[in-house]
């Protein structure tokens, strides 16, 4: 099946918002400075407005993962699901699929044949104390916390751009798998959420940058060299999503009707209520939905102590709950939230 490319064209006019200059191709990775032998200066994603679009071929794992690693080198380039609407002109692209009346018309939609292939965003994974020293037992990890339908299939890993540079108390990381049958988008971002998968389900959304090149050092070697990405075998090549029907949360009563709440609009209690047995993701999506809420206002320190209390008195599950108690964990998860959905 083809899959969309994505590479920056250079911007048109200065963007005063990120410093960007017109002329300059956004970097769609991060980059790493640095300053003195204590200062390490981070310089975030690039944005980009409008793109060339590539659409090469892939039929399994196998091509997936040499794509990907083709495209660690390409630094002004990320991937997305979607399939281009017809006519699109592939050198000059935007990242919708949506309408807008001040805008161009989108170019993209879901791909109606669905998706072969997914990426699971596994983000800051708290591992503090679990002694896993190695590559391999580190991956198996964020493999074992994917459902049942994930284990012991192949699977394409790359590391966030700034794992490693901190420590290892926490992992992130992409791992990229190829499906036996096609699945949309809208079944994948709500199956992730009615079963709780742990992970960010905003990658399997049509239009979402799915990044792919890897970092840039600038006066000092990656420290990940060697195995920032690669691909794992294991004893199938594809997975095979087991049946599901989507349950239907109990019905809301609104001014006279009765109403099914979707799980995307749950409400910042709803989202309490599912910490435990499962914690990270559950506790990522309902910090989220506080700071979404209040922005800038977000008291940060009644935030840190609602959420430890609701995992100090969650069910029990087979992570740890110490590791969710952190108060490192916690300050990043907030503070990560804050830099998504804050402002």
């Amino acid at each position: 099946m083809k899959i969309s490319i994505l590479t920056g064209n250079a911007l048109e006019r200065d963007n005063k918002k990120t410093g960007q200059k017109a002329g300059e191709v956004p970097f769609m990775t991060k980059r790493f400075v640095i300053k003195s032998d204590t200062e390490l200066e981070t310089k975030g994603y690039g944005n980009a407005f409008d793109f060339n679009l590539i659409q090469p071929e892939v039929e399994n794992i196998f091509e997936l993962s040499d794509l990907l690693t083709e495209l660690e080198g390409w630094s002004h380039s990320c991937i997305i699901r979607a399939k281009p609407k017809y006519g699109v002109d592939h050198d000059n692209v935007n990242r919708r699929k949506e309408e807008h009346p001040d805008k161009s018309p989108p170019c993209f939609w879901q791909n109606p044949d669905g998706v072969e292939w997914l990426m699971m965003d596994m983000d800051k994974f708290p591992v503090a104390g679990l002694n896993l020293n190695t590559n391999e037992e580190r991956l198996e990890y964020l493999v074992s916390q994917l459902p049942n339908d994930f284990h012991d299939v192949s699977y394409h890993y790359q590391w966030s751009s700034s794992q490693g540079l901190y420590g290892w108390d926490t992992l992130s990381c992409h791992l990229w798998f190829w499906l036996k049958d096609a699945a949309l988008d809208t079944y994948l971002d709500e199956r992730a959420l009615d079963e709780n998968w742990d992970c960010d389900e905003a990658a399997f959304r049509t239009v979402q940058p799915l990044y792919t090149a890897a970092p840039v050092f600038e006066g000092c070697d990656d420290i990940l060299k060697g195995f920032r990405s690669g691909l794992i075998r294991k004893e199938r090549d594809e997975v095979t999503l087991s049946p599901w029907v989507k349950k239907l949360p109990p019905p809301v009563y609104y001014g006279g009707r009765f109403h099914q709440q979707d799980s995307h609009s749950k409400s910042f209690e709803d989202k309490l209520n599912d910490i435990g047995p499962r914690f990270h993701m559950q506790i990522q999506r309902a910090i989220a939905s506080y700071v979404g809420t209040h922005k800038q206002n977000t008291d940060v320190v009644f935030l840190t102590n609602l959420m430890t209390d609701v995992i100090s008195n969650a069910p029990e599950g087979k992570s740890n709950k110490s590791d969710y108690l952190n108060p490192a964990y916690l300050s990043r998860s907030i503070d990560g939230a804050l830099r998504k959905f804050g402002a």
